[in-house]
């Protein structure tokens, strides 16, 4: 059975990354939560669904984890949520992160969804990121 740790390592390679960058953190993206408090004040990001699998037979590494990151605004319409999200497409999309204890190989953004919730009073964009892990 594989173990979560490189999915933890990407995670915690990713949030460095978003907090590194001044831009982002003036747009309030301060943590990127696994569930949002009720009091999270937007925009903020979420992890979402994860998947890992190895790309050997015999389950060892490289590793391939597909990690969907949700970013979340109250804002009416969805250009603030969608330029937030072009800004973190542009920080993440072949970024060159430092995990602990694994070899980063590659980042990319692979696709992104855009959704209204709760009658439109919330946008969310959901981007899809494509990981390989040593």
């Amino acid at each position: 059975m594989m173990s979560l740790s490189p999915i933890v390592a990407l995670r915690q390679a990713i949030s460095v990354r978003l907090k590194s960058q001044q831009i982002l953190t003036s747009s309030g993206i301060m943590k990127v939560f696994d569930e949002a408090p009720r009091d999270a004040a937007f925009p903020y990001a979420t992890w979402g669904d994860v998947q890992a699998r190895s790309m050997t037979s015999d389950e060892q590494t490289p590793f391939e984890i597909y990690q969907t990151l949700t970013l979340w605004s109250q804002a009416r319409g969805t250009r603030n949520i969608l330029e937030l999200s072009s800004l973190i497409f542009s920080l993440l999309d072949d970024a060159n992160l430092v995990l602990s204890g694994f070899n980063f190989v590659s980042l990319r953004v692979i696709g992104s969804e855009t959704k209204r919730e709760q009658n439109g009073r919330l946008a969310r964009v959901n981007l899809r990121l494509r990981a390989v892990v040593e």
